[in-house]
């Protein structure tokens, strides 16, 4: 399953921020925005205590080849309609993890952590979304860039994530794109 690129989820982005007026025509990614990758992309460019368990959007490309970054305040959409398992605090702002009710052959259900935003007043946790709803605006960067970063999961229902630690977790991520 490729959650991003068949979900929709970067023609609702690039419609809600208008970003076609600036010529949208692909995501830009350097490899160390990429999931596993261990060197960061910010600050010193050291390299991450652990793997890079999702993806960072930064920027886009225009028709042009130039790059164009995102913004603090942009709107973020989700992947699939779903419900708002639990916000916890991050980095750069909060992490709004959701319930995608979509099963793996094993049973399985996909969440999404949508990380560093700033959540919509009407968001909290059992909020029930659909992909026309804004899940908040990417956050203000401080030690970093503002930025969307976005991470995938297949979870048993029984997983406890109304108690989501990014320290303590021992989720099984995979590849968003």
């Amino acid at each position: 399953m490729q959650p991003i690129s068949s979900s929709g989820f970067t023609e609702r982005f690039v419609r809600l921020n208008n970003l076609a007026k600036n010529g949208f025509k692909e995501w830009s990614f350097k490899p160390s925005m990429m999931f596993t990758a261990r060197q960061k992309w910010w600050g010193d460019h050291g390299v991450r205590p652990t793997e890079h368990e999702g993806v960072d959007f930064t920027a886009f490309l225009d028709d042009d080849k130039r790059e164009h970054r995102l913004e603090a305040g942009l709107l973020v959409p989700p992947l699939f309609n779903g419900k708002v398992v639990q916000i916890i605090d991050d980095l750069l702002g909060r992490t709004i993890i959701i319930d995608h009710a979509i099963r793996d052959r094993d049973g399985l259900i996909l969440h999404a952590f949508y990380a560093h935003l700033t959540p919509q007043p009407t968001i909290s946790r059992g909020t029930v979304i659909e992909t026309a709803s804004i899940l908040g605006t990417i956050a203000p960067g401080t030690t970093c860039p503002a930025h969307l970063h976005i991470s995938t999961a297949w979870c048993a229902r029984d997983l406890p994530l109304g108690k989501f630690s990014w320290q303590t977790s021992s989720l099984q991520f995979f590849d968003p794109l």
